[in-house]
């Protein structure tokens, strides 16, 4: 009897020491799995944190690039209007020089005509002047 109640003690002692190392082995398991916990959310909130920089780095380089589109059109604008009058100025100033040249033309072409119907002329009255004999022209 004596073995036997030693025996019992050992086996409920092998028991409660089982069932503790089963717990120290399942509180580690959660300590492992609360330490991986912690790592992924610390890991999680630093690129959560990382985002967000990026996100306003993102959004100061859309408002600068707005702006200055907004700059640029502006500029655009009066630019374009300027350019408009500069090019108005300089078809004003082609048109009359056109115009000048257009007239010097007429004359000139005005001026060849006179100068072909001369030489017409010239041509008609030294022919008039062979065929006429030379005794007829000192005659006359």
């Amino acid at each position: 009897m004596e073995c036997d109640a030693k025996l019992t003690k050992l086996k409920i002692e092998m028991e409660r020491e089982v069932a503790e190392w089963k717990t120290k082995a399942e509180e580690k398991k959660i300590e492992k799995a609360a330490g991986e916990w912690k790592l992924e959310k610390e890991l999680l909130e630093k690129q959560l944190s990382m985002a967000r920089a990026q996100m306003d780095e993102n959004k100061k380089m859309c408002d600068s690039l707005r702006s200055a589109i907004d700059k640029t059109t502006k500029n655009s604008n009066a630019e374009e209007a300027q350019d408009q009058a500069q090019l108005h100025e300089v078809n004003k100033n082609l048109s009359a020089t056109l115009e000048r040249m257009e007239k010097r033309s007429q004359v000139l072409e005005q001026k060849v005509e006179r100068l072909k119907r001369f030489q017409k002329m010239i041509k008609c009255s030294s022919t008039l002047q062979c065929k006429v004999p030379t005794r007829h022209a000192s005659r006359v």
